[in-house]
């Protein structure tokens, strides 16, 4: 052994080159395997159903009865917690980027008095996925569109509305195939300064109700 230790050491400087030019390689094939997790192309639809929280909006409310004169009250609308059922259809287009069209629908009731919010909303989203494991990735994208809101109330009030939304979506998936996700999404949804206005009864008279920008909560 003795008479092998100058060749290994002579050898040791190839060693050390060749070891690397192994890791350089290494290092290159993990970096076309991440680059590679998670890669969707074409077309996809998606399904989606969970809980809708409305924030509380201040709202001015003006009465113009049929007798009498105005009157203008302020103050915070509350709402209940509801739920969401949402439908997607995308496309996409590599380097991890895609767009969607989403149809909504929410669904939540007044807190402290009697009546119920409702709304269809049309947003087209754009979405980077971000890989974390071949199987894992998270989402976060951009929407905007328009929201179709019903306000429903006592005394007979009743008005829809089409409004500006924009939204902000994160969202985590797991590809239980080549073909099929599951992922958890939330929204961040915004209808910009809806306005409702109803005939109502007892005193009769026209209830007009200007609200603040919407926020809305949306977990699926």
């Amino acid at each position: 052994s003795r008479a092998h230790r100058p060749l290994v050491t002579k050898v040791d400087g190839d060693s050390m080159r060749i070891r690397s030019l192994l890791l350089g390689a290494a290092a290159t094939l993990v970096g076309a395997s991440a680059a590679n997790a998670y890669e969707r192309n074409g077309w996809y639809i998606g399904l989606e159903g969970g809980w809708n929280m409305i924030e509380d909006t201040n709202a001015v409310a003006v009465f113009d009865p049929d007798v009498g004169l105005n009157t203008t009250t302020t103050g915070d609308i509350v709402f209940s917690d509801g739920w969401a059922a949402i439908a997607t259809v995308g496309h996409h287009f590599g380097r991890n980027w895609r767009w969607e069209v989403e149809v909504g629908y929410r669904s939540n009731d007044f807190d402290l008095t009697t009546g119920q919010v409702t709304e269809w909303s049309g947003m087209l989203n754009v979405l980077y996925d971000i890989p974390l494991t071949n199987s894992f990735a998270l989402s976060l994208g951009l929407g905007a569109g328009a929201d179709n809101m019903e306000v429903e109330g006592g005394e007979g009030f009743q008005d829809r509305e089409w409004n500006f939304a924009y939204q902000g979506i994160a969202g985590l998936t797991w590809a239980v195939s080549d073909r099929f996700d599951l992922f958890a999404n939330y929204r961040y949804f915004r209808v910009s300064e809806p306005e409702f206005e109803s005939r109502v009864v007892g005193p009769n008279g026209l209830l007009t109700i200007e609200m603040d920008d919407v926020v809305k909560h949306t977990a699926t």
